[in-house]
């Protein structure tokens, strides 16, 4: 008979650090912002390098992420119109953070994160938050949906914070049925 060998230890697999760059059009006290908050201290905890990008100027939590080691970029993009000059910004945070994820958060900071992808080796997760979160004006709903629609093969991964979003999104064909859900 042969006698039962000691297996050697599991060694415990090195943690993967990775650079994510968290964007987000607005950086308030709101639903959104407070899970993106929560999202950027947990990832640091975890010893990832992490960067908040907010399109416009931040008006809370950024004390709390700094002192936590997550730094905090505002683009300082008018809320009005296209702003190529924060677009620019954008592409020189990017340049000089060298992400390896961007994760967008809402319409228009997937909109911004989706355009750069062209410049950017960085994977594009883009965050749906809402059900209506291209407009509830109906012009300019339909407008952003068909943005939405054109731009979504420019991201790596869409994924929905419920599945009543998912269901929406796939429907109107605003995304990829491969959209998850977080």
């Amino acid at each position: 008979y042969q006698r039962a060998r000691k297996k050697p230890p599991i060694a415990a697999q090195p943690t993967v650090t990775q650079r994510i760059l968290l964007l987000t059009p607005t950086f308030a006290e709101g639903g959104a912002e407070t899970v993106v908050r929560d999202l950027a201290l947990h990832l640091r905890r975890e010893g990832h390098s992490v960067a908040l990008v907010s399109m416009i100027e931040p008006t809370s939590f950024v004390g709390t992420l700094e002192a936590s080691g997550v730094p905090v970029v505002s683009l300082s993009m008018n809320r009005r119109g296209a702003n190529l000059a924060g677009v620019m910004r954008f592409l020189q945070v990017t340049r000089e953070f060298r992400p390896d994820i961007i994760h967008a958060h809402m319409f228009h900071a997937s909109m911004l994160a989706r355009v750069t992808k062209a410049f950017t080796r960085a994977r594009i997760v883009c965050t749906v938050h809402s059900e209506i979160e291209c407009s509830t004006r109906r012009r300019a709903g339909q407008f952003r949906e068909l943005l939405f629609r054109l731009t979504d093969g420019w991201c790596d991964s869409t994924t929905a914070v419920s599945q009543r979003v998912r269901d929406r999104y796939v429907a109107l064909k605003l995304a990829r049925k491969s959209m998850t859900i977080i």
